[in-house]
C-alpha cells in the first residue's frame, strides 16, 4: 500500500508514542536495578557509577534529567495546546496555560528541589525545627484547588481524552504526594532511612514519570482535538 503524507504522519506519531512509553518503562526498570544494587553495597567503580546515574533517590543524575524533561515537555505542549484551543474555547485555553506554567515551574523544582528547601525553611521559622516534608500538607491543598479549576474546564474535552488525563493525574499525584507521605511516615517511625524507604523513593519517582508519560500522550490527543493545525513559518 502506498503511504500518503497523512498516513506517514500518523505512523510517525504512533512510533514516537511507542518510543516515549518504552523509554519510561526502561527508566523505571533502570531505577529499580540501581536501587537494588545500592542495597548490596557494591565496590566496583563501574557499578557505583551506574547506581549514581540511575538512582531515583539521588539528584542531578539521568533519572532526574528524564523526570525534568518530561515535566518541561508537558509544560510546553500544554502551552501549545492552549494556543490551539484559544479560538474554540477560552476556558480550556486558560486552564491549559495555567497548567503549562505550573509544569514548567515543576521542571525547575525537580532539578533544584525548591519544595524541600522551602519546607525546611518554613518549618524552621514556624516551629524551630527543620522538616523536609513540611510541604506535603499545603502542597496537597494547592493541588486540590488547581485540580478543581482545571477539571471544571477540561470536562468540555472529549471523554476519552479527559479520562486519560484524570488517570495520568491520579498516578502522578499518588507518587508525588501519596507515596512521599508514606516515605515520610516511614522515616519518622524508624527514626531514619530504611531499605523500605529507599524502595519507596523508587516507587514515588516511577509513579511520577509514568503519570507524566500518560499525560503527555493525552495532551497530544487534546491538541489534535482542537481541530487546528500547527504551522511553522520563518
Amino acid at each position: 500500500m502506498t503511504e500518503t503524507p497523512e498516513n506517514t504522519d500518523r505512523i510517525t506519531v504512533h512510533v514516537a508514542k511507542g518510543w516515549l512509553a518504552g523509554s519510561t518503562g526502561l527508566m523505571v526498570l533502570a531505577g529499580l536495578c540501581a536501587i537494588l544494587a545500592s542495597l548490596t553495597s557494591p565496590e566496583a567503580p563501574s557499578v557505583l557509577l551506574a547506581i549514581k546515574q540511575f538512582n531515583p533517590d539521588q539528584e542531578g543524575n539521568i533519572f532526574t534529567w528524564y523526570n525534568t524533561a518530561l515535566l518541561l515537555a508537558n509544560g510546553l505542549l500544554l502551552l501549545l495546546a492552549a494556543r490551539l484551543w484559544r479560538p474554540t474555547d477560552g476556558r480550556i485555553s486558560r486552564a491549559m496555560t495555567l497548567l503549562g506554567g505550573l509544569f514548567i515551574l515543576l521542571s525547575l523544582d525537580e532539578m533544584v528541589s525548591i519544595h524541600e528547601r522551602l519546607g525546611r525553611d518554613v518549618s524552621r521559622i514556624a516551629i524551630g525545627e527543620e522538616i523536609v516534608y513540611a510541604w506535603i500538607f499545603p502542597g496537597a491543598v494547592f493541588v486540590l484547588v488547581v485540580a478543581v479549576y482545571v477539571l471544571s474546564a477540561f470536562r468540555r474535552l472529549p471523554r476519552p481524552v479527559l479520562g486519560q488525563m484524570i488517570v495520568a493525574g491520579a498516578i502522578f499525584v499518588a507518587g508525588a504526594i501519596g507515596v512521599e507521605a508514606i516515605g515520610w511516615a516511614t522515616i519518622v517511625k524508624n527514626d531514619g532511612w530504611t531499605y523500605g524507604y529507599v524502595l519507596l523513593t523508587w516507587l514515588e519517582e516511577s509513579f511520577e514519570i509514568t503519570g507524566l508519560t500518560v499525560f503527555f500522550l493525552a495532551m497530544v490527543r487534546a491538541a489534535a482535538e482542537s481541530g487546528r493545525a500547527v504551522r511553522f513559518a520563518y
